[in-house]
């Protein structure tokens, strides 16, 4: 909105607010939700490096929820790249492995088929 009306200075202030915010959810901890919302940042902002980076990270820790990456407008600019396609085929292969393991759970499968 800042950079679309031309005030530079309030867009400027936007962005190292979100970069300090970024910053401190990366130093609470090292799960996926926190890597995945800095590459949603990173995404929005056009650094596709970082956003990628990010990405991976989130995946690495055990990201498992796909649409995230499918619906995400921040990741349109890097959704035809190769490593995103690999990232998602990779979080999509997860999540199946995880929805097999649990319906093949008799405690979680309670219809017994």
């Amino acid at each position: 909105l800042y950079r679309t009306d031309g005030d530079t200075e309030a867009f400027d202030s936007f962005v190292q607010r979100a970069e300090a915010t970024v910053k401190e959810v990366l130093d609470g901890g090292t799960s996926s939700e926190n890597y995945l919302g800095a590459a949603f940042y990173y995404g929005a902002k056009g650094d596709r490096i970082s956003a990628i980076y990010n990405l991976q990270k989130a995946v690495d820790t055990g990201l498992s929820r796909p649409l995230f990456l499918e619906i995400g407008v921040e990741f349109r600019d890097i959704r035809d790249m190769p490593e995103f396609q690999a990232l998602l085929e990779t979080v999509k292969q997860r999540q199946s492995e995880e929805r097999q393991a649990m319906l093949a759970d008799p405690l979680v499968n309670i219809s017994g088929s």
